[in-house]
């Protein structure tokens, strides 16, 4: 749950934007595919949406760094 909280701020702060160069458009994107929105609960990492955030932060490993 901590790595959640975590990963979930990152998201939400735009470091990960600065960290991956990613627009801000394509972030807006990356966020809805890893949170949803339970009527008034806050948003949540979802299994799925984790998986997929595994499998960026390994590819990403595999770059370069410029």
């Amino acid at each position: 749950m901590l790595h959640q909280c975590f990963l979930l701020q990152l998201i939400s702060s735009g470091q990960a934007e600065k960290s991956t160069s990613f627009s801000s458009s394509m972030m807006r994107i990356f966020q809805r595919g890893l949170l949803r929105q339970r009527d008034k609960e806050a948003p949540r990492l979802t299994e799925s949406g984790f998986q997929f955030l595994v499998c960026i932060m390994k590819l990403m490993a595999l770059l370069p760094l410029f």
